[in-house]
């Protein structure tokens, strides 16, 4: 399949459809993308700056070393993404009722972003950055953490049991809500 290739252009401003193709260190600054069809796209060093993605269908679509700043998406079912090139970096973003189920994701970084009401589910999250992220509603099953930071992170609900937790680093008092899941009364 061909694609046509736009090279370090801004878009700014957009509110219609993106024409397909493979954008290379391009700059999107306050797009709203509303039920777009993103199949099959490419983003390789792109950067979306206050854009809104609204279920948004990115199936075999390419986020390499994409980052989406004070974005916000929701709605997005992420393993539809092409798996061997997803390494997208979010700050400040919201990511409402997102899916990141079945995939293995290594060092991306959340920060400062809240991830309300996604659903993580038999994922790797490697080393992934989630420094002071709200996680209200977020649930995460079967995930393995292993050398995550969630330090000044809020409203997490992660069962230690049924999660790998290895090297993760956490910060007080927060870190006492992965006591929860055993029914222990803790006297302040």
């Amino acid at each position: 399949m061909f694609l046509e290739e736009y090279e370090e252009e801004e878009i700014t401003q957009l509110k219609g459809p993106l024409k397909e193709g493979r954008y290379i260190h391009c700059l999107f600054f306050n797009c709203v993308f509303d039920h777009e069809n993103f199949s099959d796209y490419q983003f390789i060093d792109c950067r979306f700056q206050d854009c809104l993605f609204n279920v948004v269908n990115i199936e075999r679509t390419k986020l390499q070393n994409t980052e989406f700043a004070e974005c916000k998406l929701i709605g997005i079912d992420f393993p539809l993404t092409y798996p061997l090139i997803f390494t997208p970096k979010f700050s400040n973003s919201s990511i409402i009722s997102c899916i990141f189920s079945h995939m293995h994701i290594k060092g991306i970084s959340f920060k400062q972003s809240r991830l309300n009401d996604c659903y993580f589910q038999d994922t790797k999250l490697h080393n992934c950055n989630f420094c002071e992220c709200d996680f209200e509603g977020t649930i995460f099953q079967q995930c393995d953490l292993t050398g995550s930071n969630f330090n000044e992170a809020k409203n997490y609900q992660i069962d230690p049991q049924l999660n790998t937790l290895n090297k993760c680093k956490f910060s007080t008092p927060e870190v006492l809500s992965l006591l929860d899941f055993f029914k222990i009364k803790i006297d302040t």
